[in-house]
């Protein structure tokens, strides 16, 4: 008679070694390119600030009827593009045309 004895994984070591493939995989994703990372990040930032300001801007006008009066286009330097939501224009808030 021969020995029928099964080998196999056990959880533990399953568990190492998924672990393991974690930790070189997150290195690996950050060593690629971290400044990048790191720009993404920052942009992501930038962009959750200004709808943030956006959104405040929106409720102001919302609440009182006009834009608030320290709120001054004459700062803004020819060729900036600036698209306020409105419903009197002719823009929609993304930008495109009605």
């Amino acid at each position: 008679m021969t020995d029928s004895t099964k080998e196999a994984f056990t959880l533990i070591e399953l568990i190492i070694v998924i672990a393991i493939i974690a930790i070189i995989a997150t290195s690996i994703f950050v060593a690629v390119n971290p400044a990048k990372r790191i720009g993404q990040s920052r942009d992501a930032q930038r962009w959750s600030d200004l709808t943030a300001i956006a959104h405040s801007v929106e409720k102001y006008t919302a609440d009182n009827g006009a834009l608030p009066s320290d709120f001054s286009s004459s700062t803004i330097a020819i060729g900036d593009k600036i698209v306020l939501c409105n419903s009197a224009s002719s823009l929609t808030c993304d930008g495109t045309r009605e």
